[in-house]
């Protein structure tokens, strides 16, 4: 990256730091323009994405996070697959049951920015979805696109997939910090999950899958455990089990 585009960086270093958040938290301490992201070296930009965002963002409210649609590509050993997303549709849920803003698609104003604060250093998972509900807390307009301006790339050595037990505990204490009824959902998914590939687990997987090909994981919980998750509809069964 240094030979190829070091004349059209205003500036950049190679450092300790104190982990992902600190070291996006001090790039934004010397970002000067109005509008402000950032790219993980997994990711990248559709053509046209930033031109996209910018019109997107022009005219609009000054305090403002602006995301759109991203294709995934996951990558599992020979296996490549790609899918694409639906932000719109998502964003009539609660951003406190689950994430739905895809992180190297979103953007949002300086302004916003310097009125939130900076990305929680004592998080290594969930600092992006955090911050968001932060601004939501704070009254701040989230705007959603339909274009699709970014690839996420999902592979082995994929931080979210490799975060095991300290990724679900710092979820579950956002959860708890946001919206304690769903902590509670995803306690009892974990314990779920956990179990998911014991012979038992695995009979019911087959079983459900010849009664109903296309019942979800949700409904799969719910009609087999309704006392359990009496308390829940479906939908947020379903949704909340996307964070693990």
């Amino acid at each position: 990256m240094r030979l190829l585009y070091e004349e059209h960086i205003t500036y950049w270093v190679s450092e300790k730091d104190a982990g992902q958040s600190n070291a996006i938290n001090k790039g934004f301490e010397r970002a000067t323009g109005d509008i402000l992201a950032w790219l993980n070296s997994d990711d990248m930009y559709l053509p046209g994405a930033l031109f996209y965002m910018a019109h997107q963002i022009e005219n609009l409210n000054n305090f403002g996070i602006y995301y759109a649609n991203c294709v995934h590509i996951k990558n599992k050993g020979t296996e490549l697959k790609s899918y694409g997303s639906d932000v719109e549709r998502y964003s009539k849920f609660n951003l406190e049951m689950f994430d739905y803003i895809i992180q190297p698609s979103s953007f949002w104003t300086k302004a916003t920015w310097l009125m939130l604060g900076p990305l929680r250093e004592d998080i290594h998972f969930g600092f992006d979805w955090e911050w968001f509900l932060r601004a939501k807390k704070n009254s701040v307009q989230f705007y959603p696109g339909s274009k699709a301006i970014s690839v996420y790339r999902i592979h082995e050595q994929h931080k979210s997939g490799t975060g095991g037990k300290l990724r679900r505990q710092e979820l579950l204490e956002i959860y708890k910090h946001y919206n304690s009824k769903y902590s509670a959902l995803l306690e009892l998914l974990v314990d779920e999950t956990l179990t998911m590939w014991t012979f038992k687990s695995r009979l019911f997987v087959k079983l459900l899958f010849l009664l109903n090909r296309n019942a979800s994981f949700g409904a799969m919980l719910k009609f087999f455990k309704y006392k359990k998750y009496s308390m829940y509809s479906i939908e947020e069964v379903q949704l909340v089990s996307y964070m693990l």
